[in-house]
């Protein structure tokens, strides 16, 4: 099953962009599962209630602007988000082509760490690539990493047209600030370059989504998946 992960910056347009993805590879008669955080980790009743709770304590740490609360909440959802690529890879159930998920539980766990965890680097400073290494043991890095750039304004005022709309959610997250953007954009280019060199194989793409649609990032992400099934043969 090949896995790719999407990620960027919060209103660079993942969701919608992953969403063409699937409705394209589906046209293309190719068998794609999706992961959105943070929601629909799995298909299971069990399993999908520890994900509504963490939903409900990530967006209630914003509200109450806690954001130890908020960070828990937000490394956990990416954790398990991640997890159940492991539990496709191994289950009984149908298997899938295609494993598309909504972040990437390394680069983005890293990216958002020092918003969330600043203090910990004071106490167990240690740095970018070893973090890489350690949660690349435990979590595993994707075949396509998928990285949708945008700027702070443009992503802005597309989380306060969602929030108007009453899409996912009606609270800002914590980070969903100009100031911090900018800082999560400069980590991003921080930590991208280190992933690959833990992972060479894996290719990250690079796709700008300031103004193109996102019917045609989701066309271009699935061509990508399709031309490294055809390299893969998988």
């Amino acid at each position: 099953m090949l896995r790719v992960n999407v990620t960027g910056i919060d209103g660079c347009g993942k969701s919608s962009a992953i969403k063409a993805a699937n409705d394209y590879l589906k046209n293309q008669q190719i068998a794609v599962k999706v992961r959105y955080i943070p929601v629909d980790y799995f298909d299971s009743y069990f399993f999908s209630f520890p994900e509504q709770k963490l939903e409900r304590i990530w967006l209630w740490g914003d509200r109450h602007k806690i954001k130890f609360i908020s960070a828990i909440a937000f490394s956990l959802s990416t954790l398990l988000c991640n997890f159940s690529f492991w539990l496709h890879k191994f289950s009984w159930r149908k298997k899938f082509e295609v494993l598309i998920t909504e972040r990437d539980s390394v680069v983005d766990a890293l990216v958002y760490f020092d918003f969330y965890f600043g203090w910990i680097k004071k106490i167990l400073p240690l740095s970018y690539q070893t973090q890489i290494r350690l949660k690349k043991l435990l979590e595993g890095l994707p075949d396509i990493l998928i990285y949708l750039e945008v700027d702070p304004q443009t992503a802005l005022s597309r989380i306060e047209k969602r929030l108007e709309e009453g899409e996912k959610k009606k609270t800002r997250h914590l980070h969903e600030d100009q100031p911090t953007l900018l800082k999560l954009l400069d980590f991003y280019d921080q930590i991208l370059p280190l992933a690959k060199k833990e992972k060479k194989e894996m290719e990250i793409v690079k796709l700008n989504t300031q103004t193109t649609p996102a019917k045609e990032v989701g066309k271009k992400i699935s061509e990508i998946i399709i031309e490294l099934k055809r390299k893969t043969g998988q």
